[in-house]
């Protein structure tokens, strides 16, 4: 019976982010614009989108695992809710990984239970995947899925859970290169420490080693010939990847993992690490280590890497609420453990809870409104299939998801020999005075509309014959004059 309580923190966790996913009817990241776009044409084609003619310059999209149940889904209930609804379905998971550790290390079920809660409120993982139709809402479940199989080795139940996961995680993020690099990371730490480590589990991370690396070249191999060593930062301009690979000021990580978290998992790091010498808690130190490495190199993104570091310091925290209990029956106030326990636990949630409801308000006021949404359907209503539309970079998935029109340049640099002249020749038409440079870039890339946001620069669009104005609210949306050229004197 106690068990139902597990599904029951599953249910509510599930219930709180469709209440906020729901209270808009866009997505908050024009990146899901494009993974809704892959879905769509998986549904009326079982083979992969290789050629994306829309996207500028046409290039190859990549279809994962997560793309295709979203597909199956899609099959029999409207995309929609689909795109809604599963994402959080998937990512509220988490509880029963996390919940399923905790206890493999405490043996204590309202621990485990209380840190599954708090594994689900972690204010980076709930921010950005609630409305993001992100990939993470699967990826990072399954990554403690693995780590719990990988605990219970060598159970023969989950020695062949753990080799179907990371084959099932393979195909679906590269973020299966870190899970097997943290393994690896683990097994030397072992041994430096001369602690034993399990023929069983040598053998599978030897397996893993070699069939993530194999199959990630195997997948990416085009875009590896392709730019080398910079498929790391996804071929994106320096100038826009700082919006990628940036790194926060100390309080803002604490606010993305959660201030309890953070501090007593630290402790429990020093304490079960570098005094008691605990051999699983090696597993979770490589994982933090190698997580953190990569952010400082800025190799993996910030938000990426903060979600899996802010659950491991959850299933930390965990095993401190142990240490915590243990300290209070010693103490003067053994009495009162059960009461202090309680308000700490409220304190912890509420730590949490309260930078998740203001990081989603800010992820809803940034969403979309109407009146851009309505941009889009003119231009898909109102000009030719094949007309060329420029606008800044965060607004290029949605010109090809909802006008269904070529944008000149989006959030997607890979297989681009020259993004990078590409996307300065984009800032330079809204930036410039100058009439003349703005029609000789649209000329260079056959634009035919122009979509210029209220805070962008649009004098020479709005003072100038070349271009009408055929669309006027939050957005504007300017039609470039077909006969407005520059001529070569």
């Amino acid at each position: 019976m106690k068990w139902m309580w597990l599904w029951l923190v599953f249910f509510a966790v599930f219930f709180v982010r469709l209440f906020f996913a729901f209270q808009v009817p866009f997505f908050s990241s024009d990146v899901a614009y494009l993974q809704a776009r892959v879905v769509d044409h998986l549904v009326s084609s079982p083979s992969p989108l290789f050629f994306d003619s829309l996207g500028w310059g046409g290039r190859y999209l990549m279809a994962n695992v997560f793309h295709y149940v979203l597909a199956f889904f899609s099959l029999f209930l409207p995309e929609f809710f689909v795109f809604k609804v599963v994402p959080n379905l998937l990512a509220s998971l988490i509880v029963f990984p996390v919940f399923l550790i905790v206890y493999r290390i405490t043996k204590r079920f309202s621990v485990s239970l209380f840190c599954a809660l708090l594994s689900a409120f972690v204010p980076v993982f709930f921010i950005h995947t609630f409305n993001h139709l992100s990939v993470m809402s699967l990826v990072v479940p399954l990554f403690f899925f693995l780590i719990y199989a990988w605990l219970r080795i060598p159970s023969k139940f989950w020695v062949v859970f753990y080799v179907f996961g990371i084959v099932f995680f393979s195909f679906l993020h590269p973020f299966s290169i870190v899970f097997v690099l943290g393994l690896t990371l683990y097994v030397v730490l072992m041994k430096i420490e001369g602690l034993r480590v399990s023929v069983a589990e040598l053998e599978l991370l030897l397996f893993s080693l070699a069939f993530v690396f194999w199959s990630q070249f195997l997948i990416y191999k085009n875009f590896i010939l392709f730019h080398g060593f910079k498929v790391i930062w996804q071929n994106i301009p320096f100038e826009l990847l700082s919006e990628h690979f940036f790194r926060l000021p100390v309080w803002g990580v604490v606010l993305e993992v959660g201030l309890f978290p953070l501090i007593f998992g630290i402790f429990i790091f020093y304490k079960r690490v570098f005094r008691t010498k605990k051999g699983f808690f090696y597993l979770f130190f490589g994982f933090a280590c190698l997580i953190t490495f990569l952010l400082w190199l800025r190799l993996i993104e910030l938000f990426y890497g903060l979600m899996l570091i802010g659950i491991i310091l959850v299933v930390l925290f965990g095993s401190w609420l142990v240490l915590f209990e243990s300290y209070l029956k010693k103490t003067r106030v053994a009495g009162l453990r059960n009461i202090l326990t309680l308000l700490l636990l409220f304190f912890v949630l509420f730590s949490s809870f309260v930078p998740v409801v203001v990081g989603v308000e800010k992820e809803l006021r940034e969403t979309i409104s109407s009146d851009v949404f309505d941009a889009f359907l003119w231009l898909k209503n109102n000009s030719s299939p094949d007309s060329v539309v420029l606008a800044p970079v965060h607004f290029g998935h949605y010109i090809t998801a909802l006008s269904n029109r070529t944008n000149v340049i989006d959030s997607v640099f890979l297989l681009q020999a020259h993004g990078n002249e590409r996307f300065k020749d984009v800032r330079r038409v809204f930036s410039s005075v100058l009439e003349t440079e703005v029609v000789d870039i649209l000329d260079k890339y056959d634009v035919d509309y122009v979509i210029v946001p209220k805070e962008q620069n649009a004098v020479v669009f709005s003072n100038n014959a070349c271009f009408d104005l055929v669309f006027d609210k939050s957005v504007r949306v300017f039609r470039k004059s077909p006969g407005c050229r520059l001529k070569v004197v």
